[in-house]
């Protein structure tokens, strides 16, 4: 779809860009390339259950942190300091200095949304192993 209206994707550092520049094809702002992007996200409707969890993040953190890795990443550490949105807070801050100690260059951004159900917040729970895939493959939550 970019080089159909006229733009470059190339590979910098193992890196795809649009234009050179930016490290993804749909994007908000980027008004020196906006005519190459498209601000119409990809969807994906997934049923989420008790303690399954989705993991928001910058590409500061999946450009050196693959996602089977952050998945256990969070199921290890809920399942050590169990499942309320503090811990989990605190969690996805390990993340992201995990992130910057493998050498990321790039802004790390990462939340964790967990589906509780009907589940009291203090409930601790064992990883379960699992995870969920979208349209492309790309692993985006996992099973706490």
């Amino acid at each position: 779809r970019v080089q159909a209206a006229g733009g470059t994707v190339t590979c910098l550092m193992g890196c795809y860009r649009v234009m050179g520049m930016l490290a993804m094809s749909r994007a908000l702002g980027d008004v020196i390339i906006e005519q190459y992007l498209s601000q119409e996200p990809d969807i994906c409707d997934q049923a989420l259950g008790h303690r399954d969890f989705v993991v928001m993040a910058s590409d500061g953190l999946w450009d050196v942190i693959s996602n089977p890795e952050v998945v256990q990443l969070v199921q290890s550490e809920g399942s050590k300091v169990g499942w309320n949105p503090d811990h989990l807070a605190n969690v996805a801050n390990k993340i992201c200095l995990e992130a910057f100690r493998r050498g990321s260059m790039d802004n790390i951004s990462v939340m964790i949304i967990l589906a509780l159900g009907d589940a009291k917040p203090h409930e601790r729970a064992g990883p379960t192993g699992g995870e969920h895939r979208t349209r492309n493959g790309k692993t985006f939550a996992g099973q706490a």
